[in-house]
């Protein structure tokens, strides 16, 4: 299996607030913490791929304040020191850069992998390679996108146009992000 360098940490991105899957998503129970297939939460999943991956010291969580017993619930083994919790919600960009100023106080060579709670993905080890080679283009100075593609037309998605293919590792593809096309 492989395992992150030193210097990786991810941010998991907790922070829906119950209204894309209504009626069983609720404001006090979003989707990333009710248990879709019945036996484990989006959250729980999105933690349970990066075990043996990096250590959870490693491993951080922002949400607004209000899941915060949520979150120990789901993901107990996340330290609490780790908790990125907004007093109110400003925004996904918002908590992705005080996310990010916080671990690079902790760490200046840090390499910040953020995911969203609510991804749903199966192979870890695939997922896991993906994220390595990710981390050396980043540690390149460069900023890195996953991206998916797409298997019909989604008016409630944007997408990212690609140009030249830079590299190819291991099957993974990394190309230059010639820009981000927002949602209709």
């Amino acid at each position: 299996m492989a395992t992150a360098p030193e210097n990786y940490y991810v941010v998991i991105i907790a922070g829906g607030v119950g209204t894309r899957l209504w009626p069983k998503s609720r404001k006090k129970l979003p989707k990333q913490f009710f248990h879709l297939d019945g036996s484990k939460s989006l959250v729980r999943l999105s933690y349970e791929r990066l075990e043996g991956f990096l250590p959870p010291q490693r491993v951080f969580i922002t949400a607004p304040a209000t899941y915060k017993d949520l979150i120990a619930q789901e993901v107990p083994q996340i330290p609490e020191d780790n908790y990125i919790l907004e007093p109110q919600k400003k925004g996904t960009t918002a908590a992705n850069a005080i996310s990010a100023m916080i671990i690079k106080q902790l760490d200046p060579q840090a390499v910040i992998h953020f995911v969203v709670a609510d991804d749903y993905l199966t192979d870890f080890p695939r997922y896991h390679q993906m994220s390595l080679s990710a981390f050396k283009a980043a540690s390149q100075g460069g900023v890195v996108v996953f991206g998916v593609k797409p298997r019909y037309p989604n008016p409630g998605l944007g997408h990212v146009k690609i140009s030249q293919k830079l590299s190819q590792e291991e099957g993974v593809e990394i190309y230059q992000a010639e820009g981000f096309v927002e949602k209709p």
